[in-house]
């Protein structure tokens, strides 16, 4: 679990690193476009505290931010 944690740290250095190259890039070339995204949570529609409709609810809304 140690090597798994470690693992995904090393990647989001790198993917930071890169996101940050990239952004540059876009600066100075005007033929570069870039686009960054994030799903921030899934949420559950209609919201309850209710454990019986939690399991019947027919929606989820996906909260994803360009």
């Amino acid at each position: 679990m140690k090597k798994k944690i470690e693992q995904h740290l090393q990647n989001k250095t790198v993917s930071k690193k890169l996101k940050e190259q990239e952004k540059v890039r876009a600066q100075n070339d005007s033929k570069v476009n870039v686009t960054c995204f994030d799903l921030q949570q899934v949420l559950t529609t209609p919201h309850t505290m209710s454990s019986q409709l939690y399991y019947r609810r027919k929606l989820a809304t996906y909260n994803l931010n360009f």
